[in-house]
């Protein structure tokens, strides 16, 4: 079965060899986790012991875990821009998290760092478009603890009259959103749903609804980074 560590040894390769990353990128993203959504046989959220096997259909993973599988399997100099988490739940496989992709996000903006040259963060989820990235970071983070959530944004925003944007997206969580495909599985995993953002003035995301229907607003450092 396929885990993180046999993908990270696949040869290097740029996806701008095949593909103008500038115009598709985006496309191949939302082309290969879409596939992986409908073909799914098996999913469940964990930590350790991740399986990432398409051919079975079978994902075992946790949010940021599936996000690095979705790099390192298309556009992995995109992955070696994130920084690596070595504590908590990767003790025996260090990868990033969540929180790393929301700094990877935020760190693009310079056109000093790294993640400049993969990354560039869209503000406004109005912008955001299928195959963007979107993370938060919890507060509460310190290295020890959750640090937060990433996804994958699987549709178009759509402006609700409370003022809150209802987005389309696929990601691997313990509890499910609204429409949610892991209905049909149980100890959640992978799927593709619908969640609202609450956002400010400029179209930031700056707060989650877990579903449709939660009236309950979480605040969170949130970003949305776009590949390039």
């Amino acid at each position: 079965m396929p885990t993180l560590a046999d993908i990270s040894e696949y040869p290097t390769k740029r996806i701008s060899e095949d593909y103008s990353v500038s115009s598709n990128i985006n496309e191949l993203v939302i082309e290969f986790v879409d596939q992986i959504v409908n073909n799914l046989k098996s999913t469940k959220y964990q930590h350790e012991g991740q399986v990432f096997d398409i051919e079975k259909g079978e994902i075992l993973s946790n949010c940021s875990g599936f996000a690095n599988f979705v790099l390192l399997s298309l556009y992995q100099e995109a992955y070696y821009t994130l920084e690596t988490e070595e504590t908590w739940c990767w003790k025996s496989n260090p990868q990033p998290r969540a929180a790393a992709y929301y700094k990877a996000f935020i760190d693009s903006e310079s056109s000093s760092n790294n993640a400049n040259q993969y990354w560039q963060r869209i503000k406004s989820i109005m912008d955001s478009k299928p195959g963007d990235f979107l993370a938060w970071q919890e507060d509460s983070f310190d290295g020890n603890s959750n640090s937060g959530h990433v996804l994958i944004i699987a549709g178009l925003p759509r402006l609700l009259e409370d003022g809150t944007v209802a987005i389309e997206v696929i990601d691997a969580s313990r509890h499910p959103h609204s429409n949610d495909t892991r209905k049909a599985f149980t100890g959640g995993g992978l799927g593709k749903e619908t969640m609202r953002f609450k956002i400010n003035e400029s179209g930031e995301p700056t707060g989650t609804h877990w579903t449709l229907k939660s009236s309950k607003t979480k605040l969170r450092k949130t970003a949305i980074g776009r590949l390039k």
